[in-house]
């Protein structure tokens, strides 16, 4: 018996994908065929027979429609005859085989022969693991499916896993897709993931040491001290104290955080407290009893501090340039005042927190890099049967719509998805910041509080600014300030 007879798949290649019936035929040339030849004895017409009974390159899905799965033009197919006999009739296709799973946005044919019988000429692909079953690169870790795990994957960075205990929607999982570099997991993907945990951790007794040790903590706040007129040769001078609140990022690290740090992109404003036409004594006075007021918790004439501890005082900007830019000869005047600020600003002198310039005060009245004690627990560990479920998402910016809302949404045309331009100009106008809740409780705690305990100098005047208990109508309206970035967040939105 002939041996072509013994086949029970065939390699092709996708030509047309299009099938006018939506029902995911394609149009595929079988590579052991003789394309030409067969069009003829077919007396094919192209318009006339494309996609019907009298075109010999047809093929159905063996898979049934509920999945869809239709290659790409050019891709590979493998293809199976009812009847070899008859190849032409009766005949059905499955996705071929890919060369790397980075290649799934489309894989040419000759590449995808790689791992076949005709892929003794097609360079291998990159091994995205080692012989032991670990990653070349470990954040290459979760982006594709694991043994044992089913999965939906789609031609990007979507796909939707199946664990034995845990079901994942996800989009964006990584940032590219590229057959020649290591894939790299995205932890801001968008994602669902709903799972059921079987047992969770419990501890027992618990063991403490005593470990001194540096540490490298996120800075919290900053002060930058600023003069507007440093060529003033008057001894009057007029500028400017500044308290900013840090992300929390790797230069904001008390190990990398510095008198020249760029820091522009990471801090915002607090609070801002003007001077203006003061001596030279009584500007440097004005800046160190703001420094000092932070390291206290209450800066004089403005709110009370908590929470600020490890913070960084400098000069601003440009000072900061006069002093590593200019000479005391190209520009004297500025030069000498500039340095005259810097070697009198300080903390506090009287409490021999000397350091001018710039410091970090890891704690009230203490200047450096932070230290701390550290209490090492060693806790015993036993694992005990449980049930719960869990549900969550999460993406850079959520929306939660509802078509009852009183701001409608207009969803028209995206039944097959939500563009980035829909996104942009018909959702996000009709949408709202959430509101965090427990910010949004202290916030008023804070307001009720200074409304019982509020007095008043006399009947009919405005209220004594600070409250019996402490509260304060400055603290209030900082906070209230604040509440845009506080209280509300942007980035989980509704309608």
């Amino acid at each position: 018996m002939d041996k072509g007879l013994k086949k029970i798949m065939f390699p092709a290649q996708v030509v047309d994908n299009q099938d006018p019936y939506v029902l995911g035929r394609i149009r595929s040339y079988p590579l052991d065929q003789n394309i030409r030849a067969t069009l003829e004895a077919y007396n094919f017409d192209f318009e006339r027979d494309a996609w019907g009974p009298n075109d010999p390159f047809v093929q159905m899905p063996l898979l049934p429609m509920f999945i869809a799965q239709v290659p790409l033009i050019g891709e590979r197919v493998n293809l199976i005859y009812q009847n070899s006999f008859f190849p032409f009739q009766d005949q059905y296709y499955v996705q071929g085989a890919f060369s790397s799973p980075m290649t799934l946005p489309y894989e040419q044919l000759l590449a995808a022969n790689a791992n076949t019988s005709l892929g003794d000429r097609v360079k291998s692909t990159l091994a995205l693991k080692n012989l032991d079953g670990t990653y070349q690169d470990v954040k290459s870790r979760g982006v594709f499916p694991e043994p044992g795990d089913n999965a939906l994957l789609g031609r990007g960075a979507a796909d939707v896993i199946v664990k034995p205990d845990t079901v994942m929607l996800r989009a964006g999982k990584t940032k590219r897709l590229d057959v020649n570099k290591q894939p790299i997991g995205n932890p801001n993907r968008a994602f669902v993931q709903i799972s059921d945990f079987t047992n969770k951790t419990v501890n027992r007794a618990k063991q403490s040491f005593l470990t001194l040790q540096n540490v490298n903590q996120q800075i919290k706040k900053l002060i930058e001290w600023e003069i507007i007129n440093l060529e003033n040769e008057q001894g009057i001078f007029t500028g400017a104290v500044r308290l900013y609140g840090l992300k929390a990022v790797p230069k904001t690290l008390s190990d990398n955080i510095s008198f020249d740090s760029d820091l522009e992109d990471v801090k915002s404003l607090e609070f801002y407290q003007p001077f203006v036409t003061l001596s030279f004594q009584n500007a440097v006075e004005f800046i160190n009893n703001f420094i000092l007021g932070c390291n206290n918790g209450q800066i004089p004439n403005g709110p009370a501090i908590t929470n600020q501890f490890p913070l960084v005082y400098r000069p601003n900007l440009a000072i900061r340039n006069i002093l590593t830019q200019t000479t005391s000869t190209s520009n004297p005047v500025v030069f000498s005042n500039a340095s005259k600020f810097t070697n009198s600003i300080t903390l506090n002198p009287g409490l021999g927190a000397t350091s001018y310039t710039f410091a970090i005060v890891r704690e009230r009245n203490q200047v450096g890099k932070p230290i701390k004690v550290n209490i090492e627990e060693i806790t015993q560990k036993d694992v005990e049967s449980t049930y719960g479920t869990f549900g969550g998402m999460g993406a850079d910016t959520l929306f939660l719509l509802s078509y009852l809302s009183n701001k409608p949404v207009d969803l028209e045309g995206t039944l097959y998805g939500i563009s980035q331009d829909d996104l942009l100009e018909k959702i996000l106008p009709q949408t709202s910041s959430m509101v965090r809740g427990e910010e949004l409780i202290d916030l008023l705690n804070l307001i009720v509080r200074f409304l019982v305990s509020h007095v008043h100098a006399m009947p009919g005047v405005a209220p004594v600014p600070v409250g019996t208990d402490g509260s304060s109508v400055n603290n209030i309206l900082f906070q209230l300030q604040n509440a845009a970035n506080k209280v509300l967040n942007p980035n989980i939105r509704i309608n």
